[in-house]
């Protein structure tokens, strides 16, 4: 796509826009007088999250046989639609990764940027546009006039946000993969594996890829980026956002309290976190001007990250039973089951605490509404009952793993 590169326009000519990928929009977070600006203000944003819930939402929709029932035709157009789809969401394998076939996956398109030697994850769109910030302001302060705001109050605020956009430039814009949508790709590996359901020719495109079934370099950067509170000196495994320890802190008081943390294992608790990247690589990255980094300098743990963590991971051990795979026993070892169990604890807590509804701002750091995160958790839920609990073979299948039973 071709900017503008003159300041003195705005928004660009064209925004860029990845074949096969749904609409996704970002708007900006104004609060007070310019709260319009929310609204009126958008970029289009081409990520990985999106469409790939899409195409699990396509799955469903044929399992339910909703789609054929409906029309003929919207069931020839959903198939059309999920090979486009799943052909674009490969080109999001993290372009970082020691191994072509690792299973990491980013959330942004990456591209190469020399000077640091790496692949760096940003939102085009959104870039170029914060690079036109003057200009924006510009606009803004038109805007607000022409709509009678005062327009020296109008200035203060803006200049506030374009001294807020200079730091996310700098922090949060060249972000490393992560569990959310690594977690994600694996469920909908998991979805193809039980059934194509029509989808054929997707199914096959998703399946065959290098790095789509190989679950076992997934569960080695859950370990190898999980949080540890009790790991003293360790700052790879215990040092967390102030945000997330805010309200963690009192689970983490409450399981030890409770004794519910130890039971043999080899560290007293380990919980999946959102970002892959350790604290030592970061400010390695940060100090050298590498263009992949956490945002903030710090990783954190999510409740609805988590939530779609333990849903890939459940619905791996029902259906990564293929010859291509490695047995559960392989991939889901001792400090696996530890991140499962406590992950899942925490999230039984998060609910029946009522913190989700004490701070869902900071347990919810990606997904503002606490429906998301209900949702997610129940599909974990459904997905055990109906298919280990009342099926023989699955069933079968979990007796190295009886803790399971105990979590649901």
């Amino acid at each position: 796509t071709t900017y503008i590169p003159s300041a003195e326009v705005y928004p660009p000519r064209q925004f860029a826009h990845m074949k096969g990928l749904f609409s996704s929009t970002i708007h900006g977070n104004v609060v007070g007088r310019l709260s319009f600006y929310r609204n009126t203000h958008t970029f289009p944003d081409n990520n990985f999250f999106v469409s790939a819930w899409v195409a699990q939402m396509f799955w469903e929709m044929r399992a339910l046989n909703i789609t054929q029932s409906i029309s003929n035709i919207l069931d020839h157009e959903l198939n059309a639609a999920a090979d486009e789809t799943v052909n674009t969401l490969k080109q999001f394998r993290n372009q970082n990764s020691a191994h072509s076939n690792d299973l990491s996956i980013s959330f942004w398109p990456q591209t190469y940027t020399a000077h640091c030697d790496y692949y760096c994850a940003s939102e085009e769109n959104l870039l170029r546009s914060l690079e036109q910030i003057d200009a924006y302001l510009l606009l803004l302060t038109a805007e607000a006039e022409r709509l009678g705001l005062n327009a020296t109050d109008v200035l203060k605020q803006l200049d506030h946000f374009a001294l807020l956009v200079t730091h996310m430039l700098d922090t949060v814009f060249g972000i490393p993969a992560d569990m959310d949508d690594t977690s994600v790709g694996l469920a909908l590996t998991t979805l193809y594996l039980e059934n194509t359901y029509g989808f054929g020719a997707a199914s096959q495109t998703w399946l065959r890829s290098d790095f789509s079934g190989n679950i076992q370099s997934m569960t080695n950067a859950l370990n190898a980026y999980s949080y540890r509170p009790w790991d003293a000196g360790d700052l790879n495994h215990n040092y967390i956002d102030p945000r997330t320890y805010f309200w963690l802190r009192h689970f983490l008081y409450a399981s030890e309290s409770n004794g519910d943390v130890g039971h043999g294992d080899s560290v007293k608790m380990s919980l999946t976190t959102t970002w892959q990247l350790s604290h030592d690589a970061n400010a390695y990255n940060v100090q050298n001007r590498v263009c992949y980094q956490m945002p903030f300098a710090v990783n954190n743990v999510d409740a609805t990250v988590a939530a779609n963590v333990v849903f890939a991971l459940t619905r791996s051990l029902i259906f990564m039973q293929s010859a291509s795979s490695p047995p559960p026993q392989v991939w889901f070892d001792a400090s696996t089951q530890q991140i499962y169990r406590n992950t899942t604890n925490m999230l039984l807590w998060v609910i029946e605490s009522g913190w989700i509804n004490k701070r869902p701002d900071l347990i919810f750091l990606y997904y503002p509404s606490r429906h998301d995160f209900y949702w997610f958790v129940s599909r974990t839920y459904a997905v055990f009952h109906n298919y280990m609990l009342n099926d023989a073979l699955h069933i079968s299948t979990m007796h190295d793993f009886p803790f399971i039973f105990d979590l649901y």
